[in-house]
């Protein structure tokens, strides 16, 4: 399928598929927000202008919807709708990013002709304003479209500024004129067509534009030309203009500084904890591929995932103070909250960084899609550690991924991430028992451990090799010194998750942020695995459950990619057995019996 919204809000398979004026808003929703999700609030808003009362109206939509672009649109989650591509489906907005992006990283290594045809190429997919044929009385619907319309206003100034560094002079002089009647007032236009007219032998004539829009901007805005204007007025009144065009700020001011508004490299990854154990090859694999920043023509990006508890984050830590000298224009490190109920908003974020690297966000835009191309230009040429903590999926960190060699990132996930991005995937599993024993006993001393081995063995198995549990356990023992470690093994035991909790820690309320944001069908499959053993087959859950195999193996696979359930290989018939971690499984098992009281 042909999906567009760079103009008319359209699907194309061999033939159109006509989507009603109602649903229209709903698919332009699901497609800006894509690969990610987008509440059902929002999307009631979009069509209907609010979202009092319209849940019911909203679900028979998206039915409606679902029926109309078969295999697209999944079953809603806790945070919302989406939209899922098929490997041949193509996307006009995704494909003008792509281009714009590859168009970006050419004019950064100065292959000014290869960002011309890439840019060129992205700006060739519009055709009328986005959104031509959505309602904008919703007021969402018109931000959208304003968004939209500054990527391509960005898009567009790139295009002219490097056919204005090939020496398009003359040719250049009406393409930006007629950009100039829709934006008068542009600093940038004008000073790329004050620049094409003194190139092209009219200094005079650049002499006046600058006249002209400094007598707009007193009438307008009652300020004069910024400096970048008038150090190009100046330098065409003494016939010593620079070989090219001032560049866009603020990204000038920051490329001849150290990253960081004092100068000073940032270095904001939190320190590690002391009692840090185990995970050497895991450390070593890390290390070395983020290691090869700058040998290729990519960004490394690898990719820490497993279920909630088994000690990512400090994982990620220990590794990015590893290679601090490695990256030696500083550590971003960034938490996205993606497991929690509220995630990090991706514009917010840019802001943030934006700021601890030294750019003003005044006069930058809110958007994503305005903040992002700042930001690249700014990491451009450095060498620079990017830690995204706790991402909810790939649309989650992309804006954030820097766009030139040199940078490496490293993220967490609760999610194994999938999409067109290549990403080097570590996926995290529990500590043996010799490492959760020797972490044990680094919380509450070996001395105690000693003193009762076989407890402290039961404890650590009873925590399944999961660092937070373990942490839960020895911050409890340690604040009863007297309390036998048999006591509270056996207790364990009994009551696993509700011997698991300590101040603001509880394993349970990990668990259930991951659980919570599955699909209902398999949030409910989640809970049914607890009643089986701790491996299985899908034709043996199949059974149990009463549903087709082939549902029951799509629901696992969605477990899986959650970090809720793992592969096991094959069994001697040649099915795919999965397993399911204690800990996992007895809250799997606590949730079904809550659900059975009601």
């Amino acid at each position: 399928m042909r999906f567009a919204i760079l103009g008319q809000v359209s699907v194309r398979d061999q033939t159109p598929i006509e989507v009603s004026r109602m649903r229209r808003p709903l698919l332009a929703a699901l497609l800006l927000a894509w690969p990610g999700e987008v509440s059902a609030e929002t999307l009631m808003q979009a069509a209907w202008g609010d979202d009092f009362g319209r849940e019911n109206a909203l679900k028979t939509a998206m039915s409606q919807l679902r029926r109309l672009l078969p295999q697209r649109i999944p079953s809603a989650t806790s945070h919302g709708y989406r939209i899922e591509f098929q490997s041949d489906d193509v996307f006009d907005l995704e494909r003008f990013r792509k281009l714009t992006e590859q168009g970006r990283q050419h004019r950064s290594t100065g292959r000014h002709n290869s960002a011309v045809s890439s840019l060129s190429a992205a700006l060739e997919l519009w055709g009328d304003p986005p959104l031509t044929d959505v309602p904008d009385n919703p007021i969402r619907v018109a931000t959208w479209r304003q968004e939209l319309l500054w990527e391509r206003k960005v898009a567009q100034e790139e295009l002219l500024d490097s056919r204005l560094l090939l020496g398009e002079h003359r040719q250049l002089l009406g393409d930006l004129r007629r950009e100039l009647a829709d934006d008068p007032l542009s600093e940038r236009l004008n000073a790329m067509l004050m620049t094409a007219l003194y190139r092209a032998g009219h200094r005079v004539e650049a002499l006046h534009q600058f006249d002209r829009v400094a007598a707009l901007l007193a009438e307008d805005t009652g300020a004069a030309p910024g400096a970048m204007l008038r150090r190009l007025r100046d330098e065409i009144a003494a016939d010593d203009i620079q070989a090219s065009p001032p560049p866009r700020q603020p990204i000038a001011v920051v490329a001849a500084q150290p990253l960081g508004a004092t100068g000073t490299p940032p270095a904001q990854v939190p320190p590690v904890v002391t009692d840090f154990t185990g995970r050497a090859i895991e450390l070593k694999q890390l290390r070395d591929y983020l290691t090869t920043a700058g040998q290729g023509v990519g960004v490394p990006i690898a990719c820490i995932s497993g279920p909630p508890g088994v000690g990512k984050t400090a994982l990620a830590h220990q590794v990015a103070h590893v290679l601090r000298p490695t990256f030696g224009d500083g550590q971003i490190y960034v938490h996205m909250a993606g497991a929690s109920q509220r995630p990090r908003e991706v514009a917010e974020v840019l802001g943030e960084v934006l700021s601890a690297l030294g750019i003003a966000l005044t006069g930058l835009p809110h958007t994503v899609s305005g903040r992002t191309p700042v930001y690249r230009s700014v990491m451009a040429g450095r060498r620079a550690l990017v830690v995204l903590d706790d991402v909810s999926g790939l649309q989650h960190i992309h804006p954030l991924l820097p766009g030139t060699p040199g940078c490496a990132v490293l993220v967490t996930s609760r999610s194994h991430l999938v999409g067109e991005t290549s990403i080097h995937t570590l996926r995290l599993g529990p500590l043996s028992t010799d490492e959760s024993l020797c972490l044990l006993s680094e919380i509450i001393g070996s001395e105690r451990t000693a003193s009762d081995p076989d407890a402290a063995g039961d404890i650590v198995a009873e925590c399944g090799g999961f660092p937070l549990a373990i942490r839960i356990a020895g911050a409890r023992l340690s604040a009863q010194p007297q309390w036998p470690l048999r006591a509270f093994a056996d207790r364990l035991r009994k009551r696993l998750l509700e011997s698991l909790v300590v101040d603001n820690l509880a394993m349970a309320a990990s668990i259930a942020d991951s659980a919570h944001a599955l699909p209902d069908d398999a949030r409910q499959m989640f809970q049914l695995l607890s009643l089986l053993g701790p491996r299985f087959t899908a034709w043996e859950v199949a059974m149990s459950v009463d549903q087709d195999v082939e549902e029951v193996e799509d629901l696992l696979e969605v477990l899986v990619r959650h970090s809720l359930l793992n592969p096991a290989g094959v069994d001697p018939l040649g099915h795919r057995r999965y397993e399911q971690y204690e800990l996992l499984s007895a809250y799997g098992a606590q949730q079904l019996a809550k659900d059975a009281k009601h």
